[in-house]
C-alpha cells in the first residue's frame, strides 16, 4: 500500500489540443510530433519545460485486445485529441514560458496549430500534481 503522496514539480500547465475536422487522429498525431514539436522546442528555446509529456486518444482497436479505448463515459466526452502536461523547475521558468508564448516570437507557431488543430478549443491550464508511489516501485540502493 502506498505509504505518502510526494509534489514533483510545483510548476504544471496541462493542455487540451483538438484537431482540425477533417483530420484523423493519425494525421494529427503525426503532424504534432513531427512538425509541432521540434516547431515549439525550437522557438521557445531555453524557456522549453523539463518534460512535456503527450497522451493521444487512441482509435478502437488500438489499445490492449480486448480492451475498450473508452472505459467509462462517451466520446462525445473526449473534447480533445491530445492532453500533454509541461512541467517547470520553479515559478521563473514557467513565468518566462508563459510570457514567450503571448509574444510575436512564436507566431509562426501558432499559424501551425491552425494548419492542424482547432485553436478556439485549444486550452491551457494550470495545474498541481501529487504523486503516490507503491513501495514496489522504489528503487533499492
Amino acid at each position: 500500500m502506498p505509504d505518502k503522496a510526494i509534489p514533483l514539480y510545483p510548476f504544471i500547465i496541462g493542455v487540451e489540443a483538438t484537431r482540425k475536422e477533417g483530420t484523423t487522429r493519425k494525421q494529427f498525431r503525426d503532424h504534432y510530433e513531427t512538425f509541432y514539436v521540434p516547431l515549439l522546442k525550437k522557438l521557445v528555446g531555453k524557456t522549453h519545460p523539463l518534460t512535456w509529456t503527450r497522451r493521444y486518444n487512441l482509435e478502437e482497436g488500438e489499445g490492449p485486445f480486448g480492451v475498450p479505448k473508452l472505459l467509462i463515459g462517451t466520446d462525445a466526452d473526449m473534447g480533445w485529441d491530445c492532453y500533454s502536461e509541461m512541467t517547470f523547475a520553479d515559478e521563473l521558468h514557467c513565468q518566462q514560458f508563459i510570457t514567450l508564448m503571448h509574444s510575436d516570437e512564436v507566431e509562426p507557431m501558432l499559424e501551425e496549430e491552425r494548419k492542424f488543430t482547432e485553436p478556439e478549443k485549444l486550452r491551457m491550464i494550470v495545474l498541481r500534481r501529487d504523486i503516490t508511489i507503491d513501495d514496489s516501485a522504489r528503487a533499492e540502493r
